[in-house]
């Protein structure tokens, strides 16, 4: 009920259809694939003529040494915690059009990131005194990335905000008219 037809794949090779297909946008989420040129080129062809991303948790956990594919999402995996509770807070509440997600508490794995300076970021929480993102936004050439950090347990897309996160940032990576 919000607007979207969905094609599922687990083949990375997916990734070269994406163009000819007119996807408007792909959801990333699996794990330590290993890339080839090839496909990374494509993906990379996608963004930048206005494809949008969506990379969810372990995405990020994926193509490690791999700087090109870094810079699309807009960060680097350093590792992350324990399972735990954990408060997420807003920090762009001025443009919010969300209602449940100004702040929510959730039990997920934290990752840790290095991540590009001109990322904005929309939700964080702390972990060992420091502010760490859960969810940011990016351009790449034309296109719209959008990562979310949480992800580890499948009871985390139960929650409520996490769920209205996710809806609103696929229409903002497809160019719906959402901003997040």
């Amino acid at each position: 009920d919000n607007g979207f037809s969905f094609t599922f794949t687990d083949k990375l090779r997916a990734i070269e259809n994406l163009k000819e297909k007119n996807f408007q946008g792909v959801i990333l989420y699996y794990h330590e694939e290993k890339h080839c040129d090839h496909l990374l080129n494509r993906f990379k062809e996608f963004v930048a003529h206005g494809g949008g991303v969506l990379a969810i948790h372990s995405a990020m956990a994926s193509f490690k040494e791999n700087k090109e594919y870094q810079d699309i999402l807009g960060g680097r995996f350093l590792g992350h915690g324990a399972v735990r509770e954990l408060k997420v807070v807003s920090k762009c509440k001025q443009l919010h059009t969300l209602k449940e997600s100004l702040s929510f508490s959730i039990k997920d794995e934290l990752y840790i990131h290095e991540y590009h300076g001109n990322n904005r970021v929309l939700w964080a929480c702390k972990y060992n005194g420091k502010e760490e993102p859960v969810v940011w936004t990016k351009s790449y050439g034309s296109g719209r990335v959008c990562y979310f950090s949480l992800g580890h347990r499948s009871k985390t897309f139960q929650n409520k905000a996490v769920q209205e996160i996710i809806s609103h940032a696929l229409h903002w990576i497809t160019g719906s008219g959402v901003d997040i």
